[in-house]
């Protein structure tokens, strides 16, 4: 026992004074640690700010109230303005932010968005600490915070609401980490976020203009995670297929699920499953929350499973290939896997297509062909040959696989297989809406960190469905579970009826109308019901639908609601996600850019169109001191390849001083990270790294004697 605790006190020191060695040698060499960019002023540079982060997960039943700590140094001995550009899930309801810095805390409060950044560009200019949060796609947000003072730690508390994904008989938390850059049509076409740590960024520019960190700069952004479990239900299996987790017992559906490295890199999502034992698996759940005069209502219903279903009828599927430069690496292994997989599962009679695109756009036969084993064998080679390069170009790849007509008695199906990185959503989801017609379109979102709201609204505008890839070791069980629901009739017609409310009590349910269903997902309905007063007897939801020639219903009784938290404001959310859907199928923007605001407004959530603004009454930067601002670079998406994305142009690197610190972990109390300060004296650092290096070598004989 004495051994091995020894053998761990060792590898910690020697860790520790590796990194102390590691700063005296780069001292040496270069006379500074830290990420430096020019200023005005000639001769004076500026390192940037740092970042570490700890995300705090409590799940009950089918919602999850998530927190986040984002904790910003600056190692400098100038004011600085800083902003990171992060991801979060595209149903996440951010509705709290608060700021600390030493004894200081601010409290946040949401405003319209243009409002917003009034405030913050007037506390900025006066000299007092503010901070902001933005949404600039439904799963992409910044922090900008002015007025940092010199060697100071400011914490950034957000916190959101977010549904639990339940499809085929599994629970799944998604929380995304890192915000991969996207490609902005037209030609000159290029990168976004081409450039790393730009001197010239600053918090008022484009969100796809924050830097990207070079790879051999190491990775930044550490972040820490901890999930608390309450599923509700015993369970059968809980994985996380990303990343390494440690949990304690969990078959009692309650656990705490830490990551095996306690602290990672942000560059890749992280995912969590876990399955219900099949007599505890949810059949319906309803839950309810009143506030003030109005009540709302959160509905899960299940259809049963369509194990027996019949033979699909014939089928012409075109399959989408994203073969740009973002999918280099293990992301066009995962898709050409997954493609290969899709074709072995067509039967002689449907018919296929290949459409592959990066800043062309090509394809294998030039129309649909038979499934015969001879045209899948081709179709096999011409997916293996794929590489990957060159620019998104996806508008001319996505018209050309909507061309054309569904042909009476088979169902037509696109496959689309892509990272997603594209700025331009928005144009793209209105083609979708323009030509998808009588076609089903399915996403499949490939790599690390695929652009899931783009993902996901494209399938439902596509009335099909979302499936994320992020390594190839769940190719088959994902694409396994995509094709039960290809194959297997959808749910159509699906109608809610409310009965027993009082007389005048007014219901308004989301989505409206319901979509189409694919085996195995729920029927996931949100309600305001206004004059309804407290729940009563008599009072029930029927819903009902139709699966090929089947007819299926089903009766809720509204009294056996349970209580919840939050309902209210997940109600708000997918009431801003239905009005903005509208836009694609032609809404005026100025209408639903005031109902959005108001929903926002009012339930104190953050939108396109409202931010969380938070200022410190009292002056903190001298006026006579200049304030630089910078933005935090955001590391590669695990597996991009830089070069294939920017080239080899010349770059202002991280030292490996800054390196080896930034994996450093949070505090116990997460309230700040450890990162390097970047201004220590460098002679000092020879000497401790010398004595370090001393230190370590008697330690390791000592132990080897023993």
């Amino acid at each position: 026992m004495i051994q091995r605790v020894s053998r761990v006190t060792f590898a910690v020191f020697f860790a520790f004074t590796s990194i102390a060695a590691a700063n005296a040698a780069e001292k040496l060499r270069d006379g500074g640690g830290a990420l430096l960019f020019a200023t005005e002023t000639p001769g004076r540079s500026v390192p940037a700010p740092l970042l570490g982060a700890e995300a705090e997960i409590r799940v009950t039943g089918s919602i999850a109230r998530v927190v986040i700590r984002q904790s910003y140094i600056n190692p400098s001995s100038s004011w600085l303005e800083a902003r990171y550009v992060f991801p979060l899930p595209e149903t996440a309801s951010v509705d709290r932010m608060r700021v600390t810095s030493g004894e200081t805390e601010l409290i946040a409060e949401i405003r319209e968005r243009e409002a917003a950044r009034k405030t913050f560009q007037t506390a900025k200019k006066a000299g007092k600490r503010a901070a902001l949060v933005e949404q600039h796609r439904p799963n992409v947000f910044s922090t900008s915070l002015a007025n940092i003072a010199p060697k100071a730690v400011v914490t950034v508390e957000i916190s959101y609401l977010q549904q639990i994904r339940y499809d085929q008989g599994k629970f799944q938390l998604r929380f995304p980490m890192v915000v991969a850059p996207r490609y902005n049509p037209p030609e000159p076409a290029k990168m976004v976020s081409a450039e790393p740590a730009s001197p010239t960024n600053s918090v008022l520019q484009s969100w796809q203009a924050s830097p990207v960190r070079p790879p051999e700069d190491g990775k930044a952004n550490p972040m820490r995670l901890t999930v608390h479990l309450n599923a509700g239900m015993a369970l059968t299996a809980l994985t996380s297929p990303h990343h390494d987790i440690v949990s304690d017992d969990w078959q009692d559906g309650t656990a705490v699920i830490r990551l095996k490295e306690d602290v990672v890199p942000a560059d890749r999502d992280f995912e969590l499953v876990w399955i219900p034992k099949q007599d505890t698996a949810p059949k319906a759940a309803l839950f309810s929350e009143t506030i003030g005069t109005e009540r709302f209502i959160m509905a899960m219903v299940i259809p049963p499973s369509l194990e027996d279903a019949p033979p699909p009828p014939p089928r012409d599927i075109v399959f989408v290939l994203d073969r740009s430069g973002s999918m280099d690496g293990p992301s066009i292994d995962q898709a050409r896997k997954a493609l290969v997989f899709a074709l072995n599962r067509l039967k002689p009679r449907d018919r296929f297509e290949i459409i592959r695109f990066s800043h062309r756009t090509e394809s294998l036969y030039g129309g649909l062909r038979p499934a015969t084993a001879q045209n899948i064998r081709r179709g096999e080679a011409y997916v293996t040959a794929t590489t990957a390069d060159g620019g998104t170009e996806m508008r001319p790849a996505l018209l050309q696989a909507m061309a054309g007509h569904t042909v009476e008695g088979t169902l037509r199906q696109i496959v689309f297989l892509t990272d997603g990185a594209v700025g331009n959503e928005a144009a793209l989801l209105d083609d979708i809406a323009a030509g998808i017609r009588g076609a089903r379109l399915y996403t499949i979102g490939i790599g690390s960190a695929p652009n899931s709201y783009f993902m996901r609204r494209t399938a439902e505008i596509g009335r099909g469905s979302f499936t994320h890839i992020g390594n190839t070791e769940n190719v088959a069980e994902r694409m396994k579970a995509l094709f039960l629901k290809i194959e297997r009739p959808a749910m159509t017609g699906l109608a809610a009826v409310w009965a027993g409310l009082p007389e005048g009590a007014v219901v308004t349910p989301y989505p409206a109308p319901l979509p189409d269903l694919h085996d195995g997902e729920p029927v996931m309905l949100f309600a305001r019901l206004r004059k309804a007063g407290d729940q009563r007897t008599g009072e029930t939801l029927a819903l009902s639908g139709q699966t090929g020639k089947d007819d299926w219903s089903q009766k809720i009784d509204l009294a056996s609601a349970q209580p919840g938290s939050g309902i209210g404001t997940l109600w708000a959310r997918a009431r801003i996600h239905d009005l903005m859907g509208t836009l694609h199928r032609g809404a005026d923007p100025d209408s639903v850019r005031q109902a959005v605001t108001a929903t926002a407004l009012l339930h104190q959530i953050v939108s396109r169109y409202t931010s969380l603004i938070a200022v410190e009454n009292r002056l903190a930067q001298p006026v006579d001191e200049p304030l630089f601002a910078r933005d935090i670079a955001r590391n590669l998406p695990d597996g991009w390849n830089f070069e294939k994305l920017f080239g080899a142009a010349p770059r202002q690197t991280a030292s490996p001083v800054q390196k080896a610190s930034l994996m450093r972990a949070p505090s116990a109390g997460g309230a700040s990270v450890r990162l390097p300060a970047g201004a220590t004296d460098g002679p000092l650092q020879i000497t401790l790294g010398i004595a370090a290096l001393i230190a370590a070598a008697g330690m390791g004989l000592i132990w080897r004697r023993a």
